[in-house]
């Protein structure tokens, strides 16, 4: 599957508050690469992330690390 869709799959059942979202400049040099869901699950589960924690993605990019912790992990709070 791909990823933007099964990013989006779970996006749908999701409630999301889009606090600020700062202005990008496409022609940056830093290449903007994702974690693999895969891999973004691992590490939730590595971690232990649970329905009292509060997870935090400093330059979360697109939040699938965030919105993962949240649907699949019940994390109580996500903030990236």
């Amino acid at each position: 599957m791909d990823e933007r869709r099964a990013l989006a799959e779970i996006r749908r059942s999701t409630s999301i508050t889009v606090v600020a979202i700062p202005s990008f400049d496409q022609n940056t040099e830093v290449p903007y690469t994702p974690t693999s869901l895969e891999t973004a699950k691992k590490m939730l589960e590595i971690a232990g992330v649970g329905s009292g924690d509060v997870v935090y993605d400093l330059g979360c990019g697109d939040a699938r690390i965030l919105i993962l912790a949240v649907e699949l992990f019940k994390a109580k709070k996500t903030i990236g």
